[in-house]
């Protein structure tokens, strides 16, 4: 799971307060800067900053597989919250196109009583009237790539490559949105089970996660711990144990499924 949320929208804590654990919150004065990475059952959350001079970072962890979580602060001001959760959804779109998105409103606990229910629905719009934009601009591409098609077949052979090309790129693909907004707060943990309710629903669809659950050869295993081992500069006997570390699945049972191996463990080791 991945948050690119804005600074100051409480991702960090919400991720951060998700039972088991759900104690450790940071001051608010905390900022992330990189990457923090939190372990939650089988998920790794990517935190990335929200300040904009750390984007070209964001990107390098903006890949198909994950599942996404666009944060709205429904404590700032309406039109701030909308704009960030815009930005993230063309973010989202410009480089993961199939992605698995649930839309997360943080800071309930902040919001005047009664004012809650009227900004959800504010930043639920601002999320559909984004999906409308978007399908109405996959329609023109659509449009245009049959244009093109046509045109190639028309014209000279030696224009026929970019036709083509044109023609099978096709219309962008639309992310996928949970049907509604889920509401939480990290001081209270309103909405926390929620949530945990929400991703383990989205991560068990098989048409959208199908590798979720999914035994990994253990080859690419010994093949990841080789590489590390390289990495942190292990020679010799030394990498041998640490490829070798790995026990080895009872023949009987037909598994591949291997044990769980933290990078942060080992970059600490």
């Amino acid at each position: 799971a991945l948050l690119p949320a804005p600074g100051s929208a409480s991702a960090t804590a919400a991720a951060i307060a998700l039972p088991p654990e759900g104690v450790a919150l940071v001051t608010r004065d905390a900022r992330t800067v990189g990457l923090d990475l939190f372990k939650w059952h089988d998920f790794k959350f990517g935190d990335c900053p929200g300040q904009p001079q750390y984007f070209p970072w964001l990107q390098t962890f903006l890949s198909p597989g994950a599942l996404y979580m666009v944060v709205a602060n429904l404590s700032a001001p309406l039109e701030d919250t909308k704009a960030a959760v815009e930005e993230q959804l063309n973010i989202l779109c410009s480089s993961v196109p199939r992605a698995v998105v649930v839309v997360v409103g943080t800071q309930a606990d902040r919001v005047p009583q009664g004012e809650l229910d009227g900004r959800l629905a504010v930043v639920w719009e601002q999320v559909e009237a984004w999906q409308a934009r978007w399908e109405k601009l996959s329609d023109a591409c659509a449009r245009e790539a049959a244009a093109a098609a046509e045109e190639g077949a028309a014209e000279d052979p030696s224009s026929r490559p970019t036709k083509r090309a044109r023609a099978e790129q096709g219309p962008p693909e639309m992310p996928y949105f949970y049907p509604q907004i889920t509401c939480t707060s990290a001081n209270t943990y309103q909405g926390m089970l929620e949530l945990i309710r929400v991703l383990m629903e989205l991560v068990n669809t098989k048409s959208l996660f199908p590798l979720y659950g999914a035994e990994v050869p253990l080859v690419y295993e010994y093949f990841r711990l080789f590489l590390l081992a390289t990495r942190y500069g292990l020679e010799g006997e030394e990498r041998k144990q640490m490829v070798l570390s790995l026990e080895r699945p009872d023949p009987a049972s037909h598994t591949s499924v291997v044990p769980f191996i933290r990078q942060d463990e080992l970059v600490r080791e």
